[in-house]
Protein backbone atom coordinates (compact mmCIF):
# COMPACT_ATOMS: atom_id res chain seq x y z
CA UNK A 1 0.00 0.00 0.00
CA UNK A 2 1.21 3.55 -0.73
CA UNK A 3 -0.37 6.49 0.25
CA UNK A 4 0.68 9.99 -1.46
CA UNK A 5 -0.89 13.61 -1.34
CA UNK A 6 -3.48 15.38 -3.07
CA UNK A 7 -3.05 14.73 -6.82
CA UNK A 8 -0.39 12.04 -6.47
CA UNK A 9 -2.00 8.40 -6.31
CA UNK A 10 -2.32 5.85 -4.10
CA UNK A 11 -2.28 1.82 -4.89
CA UNK A 12 -2.91 -1.14 -2.70
CA UNK A 13 -1.69 -4.67 -3.79
CA UNK A 14 -4.04 -7.44 -4.30
CA UNK A 15 -2.41 -9.70 -1.41
CA UNK A 16 -3.28 -12.54 0.87
CA UNK A 17 -5.84 -14.13 -1.76
CA UNK A 18 -3.17 -16.83 -3.39
CA UNK A 19 -0.96 -17.04 -0.80
CA UNK A 20 -2.49 -20.48 0.12
CA UNK A 21 -5.17 -22.45 -1.14
CA UNK A 22 -7.93 -20.70 0.84
CA UNK A 23 -7.42 -17.50 2.32
CA UNK A 24 -9.64 -15.98 4.91
CA UNK A 25 -11.09 -12.74 4.41
CA UNK A 26 -11.70 -11.08 8.19
CA UNK A 27 -15.27 -9.45 8.18
CA UNK A 28 -16.32 -9.50 11.77
CA UNK A 29 -18.68 -12.24 12.86
CA UNK A 30 -18.42 -13.91 9.89
CA UNK A 31 -16.04 -15.60 7.60
CA UNK A 32 -16.29 -15.63 4.13
CA UNK A 33 -13.66 -18.00 2.16
CA UNK A 34 -12.01 -16.21 -1.10
CA UNK A 35 -11.73 -19.13 -3.49
CA UNK A 36 -8.38 -19.11 -4.31
CA UNK A 37 -7.60 -22.99 -5.56
CA UNK A 38 -8.57 -22.09 -9.25
CA UNK A 39 -5.41 -19.59 -9.68
CA UNK A 40 -3.00 -21.41 -7.86
CA UNK A 41 -2.59 -25.18 -6.97
CA UNK A 42 -0.11 -25.60 -4.74
CA UNK A 43 0.14 -29.02 -5.95
CA UNK A 44 1.48 -27.68 -9.39
CA UNK A 45 -0.26 -30.18 -11.32
CA UNK A 46 -2.63 -26.89 -12.83
CA UNK A 47 0.45 -24.83 -13.38
CA UNK A 48 2.06 -24.55 -17.07
CA UNK A 49 6.14 -25.57 -17.22
CA UNK A 50 8.91 -24.33 -18.97
CA UNK A 51 9.04 -27.19 -21.90
CA UNK A 52 5.35 -26.90 -22.45
CA UNK A 53 6.10 -23.54 -24.14
CA UNK A 54 9.34 -23.72 -26.20
CA UNK A 55 7.75 -22.34 -29.53
CA UNK A 56 5.86 -19.61 -30.27
CA UNK A 57 2.85 -19.44 -31.95
CA UNK A 58 2.02 -15.20 -32.45
CA UNK A 59 1.86 -13.69 -35.92
CA UNK A 60 5.08 -11.93 -35.41
CA UNK A 61 8.20 -14.22 -36.32
CA UNK A 62 10.42 -11.91 -34.22
CA UNK A 63 8.83 -13.24 -31.48
CA UNK A 64 9.71 -16.11 -29.64
CA UNK A 65 8.42 -17.34 -26.66
CA UNK A 66 5.21 -14.67 -26.40
CA UNK A 67 2.09 -16.22 -27.03
CA UNK A 68 -0.54 -13.53 -27.59
CA UNK A 69 -2.00 -12.08 -30.36
CA UNK A 70 0.00 -9.66 -32.28
CA UNK A 71 -2.44 -6.63 -33.36
CA UNK A 72 -0.67 -3.85 -35.67
CA UNK A 73 -0.58 -0.25 -34.91
CA UNK A 74 -3.55 0.85 -37.42
CA UNK A 75 -5.65 -1.93 -35.30
CA UNK A 76 -4.80 -0.98 -32.27
CA UNK A 77 -5.70 2.56 -32.97
CA UNK A 78 -9.20 1.34 -34.49
CA UNK A 79 -9.79 -0.71 -31.09
CA UNK A 80 -9.39 2.38 -29.05
CA UNK A 81 -11.04 4.27 -31.87
CA UNK A 82 -14.40 2.16 -31.30
CA UNK A 83 -14.13 1.46 -27.72
CA UNK A 84 -13.86 5.22 -26.74
CA UNK A 85 -12.25 6.09 -22.90
CA UNK A 86 -12.78 8.93 -21.10
CA UNK A 87 -10.05 10.11 -18.73
CA UNK A 88 -10.70 13.62 -17.97
CA UNK A 89 -14.07 13.59 -17.22
CA UNK A 90 -15.38 12.98 -13.30
CA UNK A 91 -17.38 9.64 -12.54
CA UNK A 92 -21.37 9.92 -12.22
CA UNK A 93 -23.70 8.58 -10.36
CA UNK A 94 -27.53 7.04 -11.14
CA UNK A 95 -27.30 7.30 -7.33
CA UNK A 96 -25.07 9.23 -5.04
CA UNK A 97 -23.80 6.72 -1.98
CA UNK A 98 -24.40 7.89 1.31
CA UNK A 99 -21.32 8.10 3.08
CA UNK A 100 -22.89 8.06 6.48
CA UNK A 101 -25.34 5.77 8.69
CA UNK A 102 -27.34 4.31 7.65
CA UNK A 103 -25.07 4.47 4.53
CA UNK A 104 -26.14 2.99 1.26
CA UNK A 105 -23.50 2.25 -2.00
CA UNK A 106 -25.10 4.19 -4.86
CA UNK A 107 -24.75 3.63 -8.48
CA UNK A 108 -22.30 4.63 -11.29
CA UNK A 109 -23.69 5.57 -14.36
CA UNK A 110 -23.76 3.13 -17.28
CA UNK A 111 -21.37 5.67 -19.04
CA UNK A 112 -18.85 5.71 -16.29
CA UNK A 113 -18.75 2.22 -15.85
CA UNK A 114 -18.98 1.39 -19.98
CA UNK A 115 -16.00 4.01 -20.29
CA UNK A 116 -13.53 2.02 -17.97
CA UNK A 117 -14.30 -1.31 -19.05
CA UNK A 118 -13.16 0.40 -22.23
CA UNK A 119 -10.03 1.14 -21.09
CA UNK A 120 -9.85 -2.31 -19.33
CA UNK A 121 -10.13 -3.86 -22.72
CA UNK A 122 -7.97 -1.72 -25.22
CA UNK A 123 -5.20 -2.37 -22.45
CA UNK A 124 -6.12 -6.19 -23.35
CA UNK A 125 -6.18 -5.98 -26.92
CA UNK A 126 -2.83 -4.18 -27.07
CA UNK A 127 -1.63 -6.87 -24.58
CA UNK A 128 -2.85 -9.23 -27.35
CA UNK A 129 -5.26 -11.06 -24.63
CA UNK A 130 -9.18 -11.54 -25.09
CA UNK A 131 -10.42 -8.02 -24.90
CA UNK A 132 -14.57 -8.88 -24.81
CA UNK A 133 -14.34 -8.34 -21.07
CA UNK A 134 -18.15 -7.66 -19.86
CA UNK A 135 -19.51 -6.17 -16.98
CA UNK A 136 -21.21 -8.26 -14.01
CA UNK A 137 -23.80 -6.81 -11.93
CA UNK A 138 -22.37 -7.97 -8.72
CA UNK A 139 -18.78 -7.72 -9.13
CA UNK A 140 -19.92 -3.73 -10.18
CA UNK A 141 -22.13 -4.03 -6.46
CA UNK A 142 -18.86 -5.38 -5.12
CA UNK A 143 -16.35 -3.01 -6.43
CA UNK A 144 -18.70 0.16 -5.73
CA UNK A 145 -18.87 -1.76 -1.76
CA UNK A 146 -15.35 -1.44 -1.29
CA UNK A 147 -14.84 1.92 -2.81
CA UNK A 148 -17.75 3.25 0.05
CA UNK A 149 -16.37 0.66 2.80
CA UNK A 150 -12.67 1.80 2.47
CA UNK A 151 -13.75 5.84 1.81
CA UNK A 152 -16.20 5.33 5.02
CA UNK A 153 -12.81 4.29 6.71
CA UNK A 154 -10.36 6.63 5.04
CA UNK A 155 -7.86 3.42 5.23
CA UNK A 156 -7.02 1.52 1.64
CA UNK A 157 -6.96 -2.10 2.33
CA UNK A 158 -9.13 -5.71 1.40
CA UNK A 159 -9.47 -6.14 4.90
CA UNK A 160 -11.58 -3.62 6.02
CA UNK A 161 -13.05 -3.08 9.29
CA UNK A 162 -16.90 -2.81 9.60
CA UNK A 163 -17.66 1.06 10.17
CA UNK A 164 -20.27 2.14 12.94
CA UNK A 165 -24.04 1.94 11.98
CA UNK A 166 -23.21 0.07 8.94
CA UNK A 167 -25.53 -2.94 7.80
CA UNK A 168 -24.26 -6.02 7.87
CA UNK A 169 -25.40 -6.64 4.48
CA UNK A 170 -23.42 -3.36 3.23
CA UNK A 171 -20.44 -4.04 4.93
CA UNK A 172 -20.60 -8.08 3.71
CA UNK A 173 -20.59 -6.82 0.18
CA UNK A 174 -17.84 -3.97 0.59
CA UNK A 175 -15.42 -6.49 2.25
CA UNK A 176 -16.10 -8.93 -0.54
CA UNK A 177 -15.42 -6.44 -3.03
CA UNK A 178 -11.94 -5.24 -1.66
CA UNK A 179 -10.65 -8.95 -1.28
CA UNK A 180 -11.33 -9.48 -4.56
CA UNK A 181 -10.10 -5.97 -6.19
CA UNK A 182 -7.28 -3.94 -7.36
CA UNK A 183 -7.83 -0.57 -5.06
CA UNK A 184 -6.95 2.69 -5.12
CA UNK A 185 -7.28 5.94 -3.93
CA UNK A 186 -6.20 9.60 -5.59
CA UNK A 187 -7.64 9.15 -9.09
CA UNK A 188 -9.91 11.63 -10.48
CA UNK A 189 -11.90 8.65 -12.42
CA UNK A 190 -11.68 4.92 -12.75
CA UNK A 191 -10.04 5.31 -16.58
CA UNK A 192 -6.90 6.98 -15.00
CA UNK A 193 -6.58 4.10 -12.17
CA UNK A 194 -6.43 1.13 -14.47
CA UNK A 195 -3.85 2.84 -16.70
CA UNK A 196 -1.89 5.21 -14.93
CA UNK A 197 -2.14 3.45 -11.50
CA UNK A 198 -2.97 -0.51 -11.64
CA UNK A 199 -0.67 -0.90 -15.04
CA UNK A 200 1.94 1.52 -14.01
CA UNK A 201 2.75 -0.42 -10.51
CA UNK A 202 6.24 1.22 -10.80
CA UNK A 203 6.21 2.22 -7.02
CA UNK A 204 8.32 0.61 -4.26
CA UNK A 205 6.22 -1.00 -3.03
CA UNK A 206 4.50 -2.72 -5.93
CA UNK A 207 7.42 -3.09 -8.38
CA UNK A 208 8.56 -6.44 -7.03
CA UNK A 209 5.54 -7.97 -8.41
CA UNK A 210 3.12 -6.12 -10.37
CA UNK A 211 0.39 -7.90 -8.79
CA UNK A 212 -2.41 -5.01 -10.23
CA UNK A 213 -0.74 -5.26 -13.90
CA UNK A 214 -1.08 -8.80 -13.93
CA UNK A 215 -4.69 -8.99 -12.76
CA UNK A 216 -5.59 -6.67 -15.66
CA UNK A 217 -3.36 -8.82 -17.86
CA UNK A 218 -5.05 -12.33 -16.43
CA UNK A 219 -6.01 -13.88 -19.72
CA UNK A 220 -8.54 -15.54 -17.79
CA UNK A 221 -10.48 -13.09 -17.14
CA UNK A 222 -13.64 -12.57 -18.63
CA UNK A 223 -15.82 -10.37 -16.09
CA UNK A 224 -15.23 -7.63 -14.28
CA UNK A 225 -16.92 -4.72 -11.98
CA UNK A 226 -15.76 -1.27 -11.25
CA UNK A 227 -16.33 0.96 -7.70
CA UNK A 228 -15.62 4.87 -7.02
CA UNK A 229 -16.73 6.66 -3.83
CA UNK A 230 -14.76 10.12 -2.95
CA UNK A 231 -11.15 9.38 -5.01
CA UNK A 232 -11.53 5.79 -3.06
CA UNK A 233 -11.57 3.41 -6.50
CA UNK A 234 -11.83 -0.54 -6.79
CA UNK A 235 -11.37 -2.69 -10.21
CA UNK A 236 -12.82 -6.49 -9.28
CA UNK A 237 -10.05 -8.93 -11.02
CA UNK A 238 -10.57 -12.43 -9.43
CA UNK A 239 -13.41 -13.77 -12.04
CA UNK A 240 -13.06 -17.59 -12.32
CA UNK A 241 -15.31 -17.65 -15.27
CA UNK A 242 -12.50 -19.12 -17.48
CA UNK A 243 -9.60 -21.41 -15.29
CA UNK A 244 -7.48 -21.60 -18.25
CA UNK A 245 -6.50 -19.71 -20.56
CA UNK A 246 -3.52 -20.99 -23.76
CA UNK A 247 -1.80 -17.43 -23.76
CA UNK A 248 1.72 -17.14 -22.16
CA UNK A 249 4.40 -14.63 -22.14
CA UNK A 250 2.11 -11.88 -22.03
CA UNK A 251 4.87 -8.69 -22.25
CA UNK A 252 3.55 -5.03 -21.18
CA UNK A 253 4.77 -2.98 -22.90
CA UNK A 254 3.30 -4.65 -25.46
CA UNK A 255 4.60 -5.75 -29.17
CA UNK A 256 3.29 -2.67 -30.49
CA UNK A 257 2.83 0.02 -27.57
CA UNK A 258 1.16 3.22 -27.40
CA UNK A 259 2.90 6.07 -25.89
CA UNK A 260 0.43 7.53 -24.25
CA UNK A 261 -0.02 3.92 -21.69
CA UNK A 262 3.52 3.87 -21.36
CA UNK A 263 5.80 6.10 -20.03
CA UNK A 264 9.23 6.13 -17.92
CA UNK A 265 8.20 5.21 -14.56
CA UNK A 266 6.39 2.09 -15.73
CA UNK A 267 8.40 -1.61 -15.41
CA UNK A 268 8.78 -3.62 -18.42
CA UNK A 269 7.37 -6.90 -17.80
CA UNK A 270 6.60 -10.81 -18.71
CA UNK A 271 4.47 -13.72 -16.70
CA UNK A 272 5.55 -16.76 -18.19
CA UNK A 273 2.76 -18.63 -16.87
CA UNK A 274 5.18 -21.32 -14.96
CA UNK A 275 7.68 -20.80 -12.56
CA UNK A 276 10.70 -19.31 -13.48
CA UNK A 277 14.05 -19.28 -12.23
CA UNK A 278 15.36 -15.90 -10.64
CA UNK A 279 18.67 -16.70 -12.50
CA UNK A 280 17.58 -15.33 -16.02
CA UNK A 281 19.34 -12.65 -17.38
CA UNK A 282 17.56 -10.26 -19.54
CA UNK A 283 19.09 -8.11 -22.60
CA UNK A 284 17.43 -5.00 -23.27
CA UNK A 285 18.65 -3.71 -27.11
CA UNK A 286 17.35 -0.11 -28.25
CA UNK A 287 17.85 -0.17 -31.84
CA UNK A 288 18.29 3.11 -33.11
CA UNK A 289 21.46 2.73 -31.61
CA UNK A 290 22.10 -0.22 -30.05
CA UNK A 291 22.37 1.03 -26.62
CA UNK A 292 21.93 -1.71 -24.04
CA UNK A 293 20.97 -3.02 -20.74
CA UNK A 294 21.58 -5.47 -18.91
CA UNK A 295 19.62 -7.08 -15.69
CA UNK A 296 20.42 -9.94 -13.81
CA UNK A 297 20.31 -10.83 -9.78
CA UNK A 298 23.96 -9.88 -9.38
CA UNK A 299 23.81 -6.51 -11.33
CA UNK A 300 21.59 -4.63 -12.92
CA UNK A 301 21.24 -1.48 -15.18
CA UNK A 302 18.05 -0.86 -13.56
CA UNK A 303 15.76 -2.56 -11.60
CA UNK A 304 14.99 -6.61 -11.65
CA UNK A 305 13.29 -9.24 -10.07
CA UNK A 306 11.67 -12.10 -10.64
CA UNK A 307 8.46 -13.22 -8.83
CA UNK A 308 6.63 -16.37 -8.83
CA UNK A 309 3.16 -15.23 -6.81
CA UNK A 310 0.04 -16.12 -8.38
CA UNK A 311 -0.90 -12.66 -9.63
CA UNK A 312 -2.82 -14.06 -12.85
CA UNK A 313 0.24 -15.41 -14.82
CA UNK A 314 2.68 -16.93 -12.42
CA UNK A 315 6.49 -16.42 -13.02
CA UNK A 316 6.68 -12.54 -13.91
CA UNK A 317 9.90 -10.73 -14.75
CA UNK A 318 10.10 -7.87 -13.84
CA UNK A 319 12.91 -4.92 -15.40
CA UNK A 320 13.45 -1.18 -15.47
CA UNK A 321 16.09 0.77 -17.56
CA UNK A 322 17.90 3.37 -15.94
CA UNK A 323 18.16 6.59 -18.09
CA UNK A 324 15.25 6.76 -20.16
CA UNK A 325 13.53 9.83 -19.72
CA UNK A 326 10.93 8.82 -22.18
CA UNK A 327 9.66 6.66 -24.56
CA UNK A 328 8.82 8.18 -28.64
CA UNK A 329 7.38 7.18 -31.38
CA UNK A 330 9.44 5.07 -33.60
CA UNK A 331 11.56 3.81 -31.16
CA UNK A 332 12.04 -0.28 -31.11
CA UNK A 333 13.21 -2.22 -28.39
CA UNK A 334 14.42 -6.25 -28.43
CA UNK A 335 14.09 -8.28 -25.31
CA UNK A 336 16.79 -11.02 -25.12
CA UNK A 337 15.98 -13.51 -22.00
CA UNK A 338 18.37 -16.30 -21.10
CA UNK A 339 18.06 -18.91 -18.27
CA UNK A 340 15.00 -20.63 -19.22
CA UNK A 341 14.41 -23.55 -20.74
CA UNK A 342 14.09 -22.13 -24.21
CA UNK A 343 15.67 -18.30 -25.22
CA UNK A 344 13.31 -15.54 -25.65
CA UNK A 345 13.60 -12.99 -27.34
CA UNK A 346 10.70 -10.19 -28.61
CA UNK A 347 10.29 -6.56 -30.43
CA UNK A 348 8.57 -3.79 -29.10
CA UNK A 349 7.56 -0.84 -30.94
CA UNK A 350 5.99 2.37 -29.65
CA UNK A 351 3.67 4.25 -31.55
CA UNK A 352 1.43 7.01 -31.07
CA UNK A 353 -2.49 6.51 -31.15
CA UNK A 354 -2.39 10.04 -32.67
CA UNK A 355 -0.04 10.21 -35.01
CA UNK A 356 1.20 13.60 -36.17
CA UNK A 357 0.73 14.00 -40.11
CA UNK A 358 2.04 17.76 -40.51
CA UNK A 359 4.66 20.69 -39.20
CA UNK A 360 4.80 24.19 -39.57
CA UNK A 361 7.65 26.69 -38.22
CA UNK A 362 6.03 29.82 -39.76
CA UNK A 363 5.84 31.22 -36.28
CA UNK A 364 9.68 30.57 -35.32
CA UNK A 365 11.13 33.40 -35.68
CA UNK A 366 13.78 33.74 -38.44
CA UNK A 367 15.86 36.47 -36.04
CA UNK A 368 16.92 36.07 -32.56
CA UNK A 369 19.68 38.06 -30.47
CA UNK A 370 22.26 36.73 -28.69
CA UNK A 371 21.91 35.38 -25.81
CA UNK A 372 17.49 35.13 -26.15
CA UNK A 373 16.23 31.92 -25.89
CA UNK A 374 14.34 30.91 -29.09
CA UNK A 375 10.18 30.26 -29.42
CA UNK A 376 10.43 27.54 -31.75
CA UNK A 377 6.06 28.19 -32.72
CA UNK A 378 5.70 24.66 -34.24
CA UNK A 379 2.00 24.38 -35.10
CA UNK A 380 1.07 20.12 -35.14
CA UNK A 381 -1.40 18.50 -36.83
CA UNK A 382 -3.60 17.21 -35.74
CA UNK A 383 -3.77 19.38 -32.55
CA UNK A 384 -4.38 16.49 -30.28
CA UNK A 385 -0.82 14.68 -31.30
CA UNK A 386 1.74 14.04 -29.01
CA UNK A 387 4.04 17.25 -28.95
CA UNK A 388 6.69 14.92 -29.04
CA UNK A 389 9.87 15.97 -31.90
CA UNK A 390 13.14 15.70 -32.54
CA UNK A 391 14.93 19.01 -33.19
CA UNK A 392 18.74 19.11 -35.18
CA UNK A 393 20.75 22.40 -34.90
CA UNK A 394 23.71 22.05 -37.83
CA UNK A 395 26.13 24.30 -35.98
CA UNK A 396 27.02 25.65 -32.79
CA UNK A 397 25.49 28.91 -32.93
CA UNK A 398 22.36 27.49 -31.05
CA UNK A 399 22.42 25.81 -27.95
CA UNK A 400 19.86 23.03 -27.23
CA UNK A 401 19.00 22.44 -23.62
CA UNK A 402 22.58 21.47 -21.30
CA UNK A 403 24.61 22.85 -24.24
CA UNK A 404 23.82 20.17 -26.90
CA UNK A 405 23.44 21.26 -30.45
CA UNK A 406 21.21 18.54 -31.06
CA UNK A 407 18.15 16.24 -29.31
CA UNK A 408 14.65 15.29 -28.46
CA UNK A 409 12.46 17.62 -26.90
CA UNK A 410 8.72 17.71 -25.78
CA UNK A 411 6.83 20.67 -27.13
CA UNK A 412 5.17 22.97 -24.64
CA UNK A 413 2.94 25.94 -26.19
CA UNK A 414 3.26 27.74 -22.64
CA UNK A 415 6.19 27.54 -21.87
CA UNK A 416 8.65 26.92 -25.07
CA UNK A 417 11.94 25.54 -25.76
CA UNK A 418 15.22 25.50 -24.16
CA UNK A 419 16.92 27.17 -27.32
CA UNK A 420 19.21 29.65 -26.41
CA UNK A 421 21.53 31.88 -29.13
CA UNK A 422 25.05 31.41 -28.24
CA UNK A 423 27.26 33.01 -30.95
CA UNK A 424 26.54 35.36 -34.00
CA UNK A 425 26.33 33.58 -37.13
CA UNK A 426 23.27 31.63 -39.03
CA UNK A 427 21.92 28.58 -38.82
CA UNK A 428 19.73 25.55 -39.47
CA UNK A 429 17.49 24.25 -37.28
CA UNK A 430 15.38 21.21 -38.41
CA UNK A 431 12.06 19.67 -36.44
CA UNK A 432 11.16 16.31 -37.22
CA UNK A 433 8.87 13.62 -36.42
CA UNK A 434 11.40 11.05 -34.53
CA UNK A 435 10.84 8.14 -36.95
CA UNK A 436 11.40 10.56 -39.27
CA UNK A 437 8.39 10.52 -41.63
CA UNK A 438 7.60 14.37 -41.22
CA UNK A 439 10.59 16.97 -41.46
CA UNK A 440 10.44 21.08 -41.43
CA UNK A 441 13.54 23.41 -41.38
CA UNK A 442 14.13 26.78 -41.06
CA UNK A 443 17.42 29.44 -41.15
CA UNK A 444 17.57 31.13 -37.98
CA UNK A 445 20.13 34.18 -37.76
CA UNK A 446 21.80 35.46 -34.56
CA UNK A 447 21.82 39.12 -34.40
CA UNK A 448 23.40 41.68 -31.59
CA UNK A 449 21.12 43.38 -29.36
CA UNK A 450 19.52 46.32 -29.37
CA UNK A 451 21.84 49.55 -29.18
CA UNK A 452 20.21 52.91 -28.05
CA UNK A 453 21.21 56.28 -27.91
CA UNK A 454 21.85 57.76 -24.71
CA UNK A 455 23.57 60.81 -24.85
CA UNK A 456 23.13 63.98 -27.52
CA UNK A 457 24.62 67.45 -27.57
CA UNK A 458 23.81 69.89 -30.45
CA UNK A 459 25.64 73.24 -30.49
CA UNK A 460 24.85 76.28 -32.98
CA UNK A 461 28.10 77.95 -34.88
CA UNK A 462 27.19 81.29 -34.78
CA UNK A 463 27.81 83.41 -37.53
CA UNK A 464 26.98 80.32 -40.09
CA UNK A 465 23.51 78.17 -40.75
CA UNK A 466 24.91 75.12 -39.45
CA UNK A 467 25.49 73.19 -35.95
CA UNK A 468 26.99 69.91 -34.73
CA UNK A 469 25.08 67.49 -33.37
CA UNK A 470 27.26 65.23 -31.11
CA UNK A 471 25.79 62.22 -29.47
CA UNK A 472 27.18 58.40 -28.01
CA UNK A 473 25.20 55.02 -28.46
CA UNK A 474 25.39 52.13 -25.65
CA UNK A 475 28.29 49.99 -25.41
CA UNK A 476 28.15 46.23 -26.38
CA UNK A 477 31.84 44.28 -26.06
CA UNK A 478 30.33 41.84 -28.29
CA UNK A 479 30.14 43.20 -31.00
CA UNK A 480 32.19 44.42 -34.00
CA UNK A 481 30.93 47.96 -34.56
CA UNK A 482 28.17 50.74 -34.86
CA UNK A 483 26.54 52.47 -37.24
CA UNK A 484 24.28 55.63 -36.51
CA UNK A 485 21.69 56.87 -39.93
CA UNK A 486 20.37 60.18 -40.05
CA UNK A 487 18.45 62.19 -42.07
CA UNK A 488 16.13 65.39 -41.95
CA UNK A 489 13.05 63.26 -43.12
CA UNK A 490 11.58 60.78 -41.19
CA UNK A 491 11.35 58.22 -43.56
CA UNK A 492 14.87 58.35 -43.95
CA UNK A 493 15.17 59.50 -47.30
CA UNK A 494 18.41 60.51 -48.73
CA UNK A 495 19.96 59.26 -45.12
CA UNK A 496 23.24 59.63 -44.30
CA UNK A 497 25.81 56.92 -42.29
CA UNK A 498 28.23 57.36 -39.76
CA UNK A 499 30.30 54.31 -38.86
CA UNK A 500 32.21 52.74 -36.27
CA UNK A 501 34.61 49.84 -36.59
CA UNK A 502 35.19 48.98 -32.69
CA UNK A 503 33.36 48.30 -30.18
CA UNK A 504 34.82 51.28 -27.84
CA UNK A 505 34.04 54.28 -30.10
CA UNK A 506 30.95 54.69 -28.97
CA UNK A 507 30.67 58.46 -29.70
CA UNK A 508 29.56 60.39 -33.10
CA UNK A 509 29.35 63.62 -34.30
CA UNK A 510 27.09 64.96 -37.45
CA UNK A 511 28.92 67.85 -38.45
CA UNK A 512 27.42 70.59 -40.80
CA UNK A 513 23.53 70.02 -39.28
CA UNK A 514 21.52 72.69 -40.85
CA UNK A 515 19.95 75.02 -37.88
CA UNK A 516 16.27 75.30 -37.59
CA UNK A 517 15.91 71.54 -39.15
CA UNK A 518 14.92 68.58 -37.30
CA UNK A 519 17.06 65.53 -37.62
CA UNK A 520 16.01 62.23 -37.44
CA UNK A 521 18.37 59.70 -36.17
CA UNK A 522 18.96 56.14 -34.82
CA UNK A 523 21.50 53.57 -34.40
CA UNK A 524 22.13 49.57 -34.57
CA UNK A 525 25.03 47.85 -33.78
CA UNK A 526 27.05 44.83 -36.60
CA UNK A 527 29.19 42.39 -36.32
CA UNK A 528 31.17 40.37 -38.73
CA UNK A 529 31.31 36.90 -39.72
CA UNK A 530 32.91 35.27 -42.44
CA UNK A 531 34.03 38.73 -43.90
CA UNK A 532 29.90 39.59 -43.75
CA UNK A 533 28.19 41.60 -41.93
CA UNK A 534 25.12 40.81 -39.53
CA UNK A 535 23.29 43.91 -38.35
CA UNK A 536 21.07 44.23 -35.13
CA UNK A 537 18.16 46.02 -35.23
CA UNK A 538 17.61 49.85 -35.28
CA UNK A 539 17.36 51.45 -31.92
CA UNK A 540 14.14 53.83 -32.03
CA UNK A 541 13.93 57.31 -34.14
CA UNK A 542 15.38 60.32 -32.04
CA UNK A 543 14.63 63.70 -32.97
CA UNK A 544 17.18 66.90 -32.81
CA UNK A 545 16.87 70.37 -33.68
CA UNK A 546 19.76 72.84 -33.70
CA UNK A 547 18.30 76.39 -33.05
Amino acid sequence: MRRRCKSKIIAALLTGVIITGFPFVNTGNNAYLAKADEYYDNSNTNLYTDDDYSDDSGVNTQNVGVNVDYHTEDEIREFVKEHPADFTSPVEYEEEPLGKAPYSLGRLKYKTLQSALNTLNQIRYIAGLSSDVVLNDEYVKQAQGASVVNSVNDVLTHNPEKPAGMSDEVYKIGAEGASHSNIAMGYNNIDTSLVYGYMEDGDSSNIDRLGHRRWLLNPSMKATGFGYYNNYTAAYVLDDSSAYSPEYGVIWPAQNMPTEYFNKDFPWSISMGYAVSDSVEVELIRLSDNKTWKFSKSSADGYFNVDNGGYGKQGCIIFRPDGIEKYVAGEKFRVNITGLSAPLSYEVSFFDLVPITGLSLDKTPSIIRLGENLDLGIKFLPESAKKIVRVTVDGKILSLGKGKNSGIYDYDADNGFDIKADKYGTTTISVSTYDGRITKSKKITVIPSDVYIYSTESRYIYGTKYGKISLQVSKDKTVSGYEVLYSTNKNFKYAKKLISNSYKKTKFTINNALSRRTYYIKARAFVKVGGKKIYGAYSKTDTYRIY
